[in-house]
């Protein structure tokens, strides 16, 4: 399942830098299946294992968007989501959850923490890109070759 709430998206030109997304997944092996299926797809990806390392790895160097697993030792993904969208240096980046939780209340707590949308794991590789794209789209930043 992938939900991408519609939003309001900005003026689209295409950057000089590749796309930098961050990767938080408590599991190395997802973080870095992950990694490689969006490195194909021209992204440049860095990954971290738990919410700390992603809210200092955000605060020191700021990514295009951030795929951010739910369940994970505290904090968690939705609070992690929920203190990166209230701290103003960081709330204009897009974040797309991944979690394995399949229920509605799982997209619903996400949009109300601030998500941009949630992807169910296990996610297929054309609905993960497929949403990345859109936020991406949505906040004008594009992968290698997308705006051709």
């Amino acid at each position: 399942m992938v939900t991408v709430p519609c939003a309001p998206g900005g003026e689209q030109t295409e950057g000089d830098v590749p796309t930098q997304v961050l990767i938080v997944d408590d599991s190395p092996l997802v973080a870095a299946v992950v990694a490689r299926l969006i490195e194909r797809e021209g992204y440049v990806s860095q990954a971290v294992h738990s919410g700390q390392a992603a809210l200092e790895y955000v605060h020191e160097s700021q990514p295009d968007l951030i795929l951010l697993d739910v369940t994970m030792p505290p904090p968690d993904g939705f609070t992690v989501c929920q203190m990166l969208k209230q701290n103003p240096a960081t709330a204009h980046i897009p974040i797309l959850l991944l979690t394995g939780l399949d229920d509605v209340s799982a997209s619903e707590h996400g949009q109300q923490v601030g998500a941009n949308g949630v992807v169910t794991k296990p996610f297929n590789t054309p609905d993960l890109l497929m949403a990345m794209r859109m936020l991406l789209q949505r906040h004008a930043v594009f992968p290698p070759g997308a705006a051709d």
